[in-house]
């Protein structure tokens, strides 16, 4: 299938429940998308998110392109 995230999808990262995380750097934000790929969440992360991780306590972990940061969002 195919599942609509916001522009410049660049990573991905599945959650233990089966929810997916993407990181879309044109658009500024981070999308989670259920298992049937409805769309549960928006959330805005300030400039170009690029890369991410969900650690072991279900935190996103995100990097943004080029300004050497990392960023913590708690779901």
């Amino acid at each position: 299938g195919e599942w609509a995230v916001d522009a410049g999808a660049r990573s991905l990262a599945i959650e233990a429940d089966g929810d997916l995380w993407a990181a879309c750097r044109d658009a500024n934000t981070l999308v989670e998308l259920g298992p049937d790929g409805t769309r549960k969440r928006t959330v805005p992360t300030g400039p170009l998110p690029f890369d991410l991780a969900i650690d072991e306590e279900g935190r996103i972990w995100f990097a943004t392109e080029g300004d050497g940061n990392l960023h913590l969002y708690v779901p």
